[in-house]
């Protein structure tokens, strides 16, 4: 693998894999942030149960897109590290 291939992947695994570590941080205020919007699409008034229930699920969906764009930029680190040190005579 030439040095700007190796380069350009590991710059790619380092900035998924922090947007979805910072996604994950702020996964809670994603989600309080689009339930809101929900709130006010609905006329600004719901069940406070309804409420709860499209808080959780919005913050669910942005951890499980947080933690799959962590774990994709971490394996796309590895395994460019994997296959440089393959190439690499010892």
């Amino acid at each position: 693998m030439d040095k700007e291939t190796f380069k350009s992947l590991m710059t790619f695994g380092a900035i998924v894999g922090a947007s979805g570590l910072i996604i994950l941080l702020f996964s809670v205020n994603i989600g309080l942030g689009l339930s809101h919007s929900w709130l006010n699409s609905q006329g600004g008034m719901a069940d406070t149960h309804l409420f709860e229930t499209v808080t959780k699920s919005y913050t669910n969906a942005i951890i499980i897109i947080g933690g799959v764009l962590f774990a994709l930029g971490s394996a796309v680190i590895t395994a460019v590290q994997f296959i440089d040190r393959l190439k690499t005579p010892v």
